[in-house]
């Protein structure tokens, strides 16, 4: 028994040995693992210079971030001139806002215009409602030979203008008929005696009689006329 426990030992001292040698081939293992470890640093230099790449890569988005940043200052620059150009374009909106006062007020001018037109237009070819006169036939017609007077004078520098006359000799004696610019004759016509319908008559252009002055009717001989006159007043 003792023998053979001897035999262990020493095949586990052989054992030892080898484990010995084991460690030996682990040492050089170890020196094999060192190895790989020296490789692998090596692999960790190139990683510090890929770190360091992607260091380089780091500063060049830092650049990449910097020019981003001046492109936003540039936008915001242009943002600046934008403003510049919308403060440009509010001028010119102002501007637009001048004239389309100025339009307005054209506008206006035109609206009173268009109103002045529109009146002469549908009534009278000269002048718009304000500036006409009209004169109707006394009562029983003019059964004289003195003037009756049809328009007073206007004021100094602004005439008397005739556009129309209707006239009818409902007596039995056969007349003329004067239209007079103060005592001056400027139209004459006969008319014969009982007229049942009378004459109506378009002066264009219209008669014009003196400034300041009067218009007067009257007839040759004593009869019965009726004589209605329209006009308006002008310099």
């Amino acid at each position: 028994m003792i023998s053979n426990q001897s035999s262990q030992t020493t095949a586990i001292g052989s054992t030892n040995t080898k484990l010995d040698t084991l460690n030996t081939t682990v040492g050089t293992g170890n020196s094999s693992l060192a190895t790989i470890q020296t490789n692998t640093a090596g692999t960790n230099s190139k990683l510090d210079t890929v770190n360091t790449n992607i260091g380089s890569s780091n500063t060049k988005l830092d650049i990449l971030a910097t020019n981003q940043v001046t492109q936003t200052t540039s936008i915001g620059t242009t943002n600046n001139k934008l403003d510049a150009v919308n403060t440009s374009v509010g001028t010119t909106n102002t501007n637009t806002a001048t004239i389309n006062t100025t339009l307005t007020s054209t506008n206006t001018k035109l609206d009173t215009i268009n109103t002045t037109l529109g009146s002469t237009l549908s009534v009278r070819p000269y002048v718009n409602y304000s500036d006409s006169w009209y004169y109707a036939a006394v009562s029983g017609g003019i059964t004289t030979t003195l003037p009756t007077v049809a328009k007073a004078a206007a004021s100094a520098g602004i005439r008397n203008y005739i556009t129309g006359l209707q006239v009818r000799n409902a007596g039995a004696t056969q007349t003329e008929v004067l239209i007079l610019d103060g005592t001056t004759v400027i139209w004459r016509s006969q008319v014969v005696a009982g007229t049942a319908d009378g004459v109506s008559i378009r002066f264009d252009p219209p008669l014009r009689g003196t400034a300041a002055t009067a218009i007067n009717v009257q007839c040759s001989n004593a009869s019965i006329v009726y004589a209605n006159l329209q006009g308006f007043i002008a310099p």
